[in-house]
């Protein structure tokens, strides 16, 4: 499978950093942060359908691609928490 098809991909370790960051810089609560990253996936591929030229990999993601990127978000929030 090429990216944005495979459950993770090259851009999974962004979607757990972003959530990281919403935690630990910016502090979010899990709420916001799952808000954020549904947005996010909802949006995207739309995005990627009007301007192309601005994603690295303009290909449509796949549902199980879409769901394991809105886990990596929580997996970041995560993380944030330790060791707090």
């Amino acid at each position: 499978m090429t990216g944005n098809q495979s459950p993770i991909d090259l851009y999974t370790a962004g979607h757990v950093a972003v959530g990281f960051a919403a935690r630990r810089w910016f502090g979010l609560g899990l709420v916001p942060v799952l808000t954020l990253g549904l947005l996010w996936e909802v949006t995207e591929d739309t995005l990627k359908t009007r301007n192309p030229g601005i994603f690295p990999l303009a290909s449509p993601d796949s549902k199980v691609n879409a769901l394991f990127d809105l886990g990596a978000f929580v997996l970041g929030y995560w993380l944030a928490g330790l060791n707090k």
